[in-house]
């Protein structure tokens, strides 16, 4: 703890390890030791402990902001992967929805058929999925961002009662891109559907019914 040796009275003293060992239990002498300084005397601190691991050979000095960004670099690869694997599903939800409301336009054919000819027009039809593919995308958009709220929330969580400086980020571009291609799907179907409503025919739809 100090150059000099230890003399009676002097506040310093030497432990050796049987004795902590003895004392504490501790059986390997590792750990983490967090100095705090008063205002204003960072510089003189710093100086002092750095003196010490200097001598010592087996100390390494962090400052906090080190500290966090050697957590965060060790944390970065898992994180990166899961992002990773939630633009996997993000891709193929997207397709598997587009997919499933298209089929699904298919097997109604008949009953936008019936619907004409019980008098309903291509707008009033047109009005009806557009509220329906509304309600999908909209339900699709809120589960997904519920659901994957928790989950960031939750894993945030852990690790910062592990490590104390994990906090949760919104990834805004990863929602933003998100967003525009519910839209893009939106669009995208409901100029699908105009198309396909104008050849639902009646009388076909009669003869089946």
């Amino acid at each position: 703890m100090e150059n000099s040796p230890v003399v009676p009275g002097s506040p310093y003293f030497i432990m050796t390890y049987d004795t902590a060992k003895k004392l504490t239990g501790i059986t390997e002498q590792t750990g983490i030791l967090a100095v705090k300084n008063s205002d204003g005397h960072l510089d003189e601190v710093l100086t002092a402990v750095q003196e010490i691991a200097d001598e010592n050979g087996k100390i390494e000095v962090n400052m906090i902001e080190q500290t966090i960004k050697n957590i965060q670099h060790q944390y970065r690869a898992s994180i990166n992967a899961l992002y990773m694997a939630s633009a996997i599903l993000f891709v193929f939800g997207s397709i598997s929805l587009m997919n499933m409301l298209m089929v699904d336009f298919q097997n109604r054919k008949r009953e936008f058929g019936l619907l004409k000819a019980v008098g309903a027009t291509q707008k009033q039809l047109k009005s009806m999925l557009d509220r329906e593919i509304g309600s999908y995308l909209g339900g699709s958009l809120l589960v997904s961002l519920a659901f994957g709220g928790l989950i960031s929330i939750a894993a945030c969580q852990r690790l910062d009662a592990v490590n104390h400086c994990i906090s949760l980020k919104l990834p805004w571009l990863f929602l933003i891109a998100l967003v525009a291609v519910m839209g893009g799907i939106y669009l995208i179907f409901v100029a699908y559907a105009k198309v396909e409503l104008k050849k639902a025919e009646i009388l076909p739809a009669i003869r089946e019914e």
